[in-house]
C-alpha cells in the first residue's frame, strides 16, 4: 500500500516519514539511525518503523514494489507528460 499522499507514477520504494526532535543534532542522529533501520527492511511489501527517546521520535511508513523499475516510472512520466500537453486526451 502507497503511503497517504503519494499520487502520480511511484518509485520502487516510497516512504513516509515524521520526525520530532529537541535539537538539530537530535533530528540528524534520528535520521541516521533511521537510514540504517530501512537497509534491514524487506526488499518487497510493507514497511512500519517506529522509535521514540528521550530528544528524538520518528515514524516511517511505506511501501517496496519491485515491478516499479526506474524506466517505468520515468515512461508513466512520459505518459503523463504528454497527456497533459494535448489538453489530457
Amino acid at each position: 500500500m502507497r503511503p497517504e499522499g503519494h499520487a502520480g507514477p511511484r518509485r520502487t520504494i516510497e516512504l513516509s516519514i515524521q520526525v520530532g526532535a529537541d535539537s538539530i543534532a537530535a533530528a540528524a542522529r534520528g535520521l541516521r539511525e533511521l537510514a540504517e533501520t530501512i537497509m534491514d527492511q524487506p526488499r518487497e511489501g510493507a514497511i512500519s518503523i517506529g522509535s521514540g527517546g528521550t530528544d528524538v521520535g520518528y515514524s516511517c511508513s511505506g511501501d517496496v514494489d519491485q515491478a516499479w523499475t526506474h524506466d517505468r516510472y520515468f515512461a508513466e512520466v512520459e505518459r503523463w507528460r504528454h497527456g497533459r500537453d494535448d489538453g489530457g486526451s
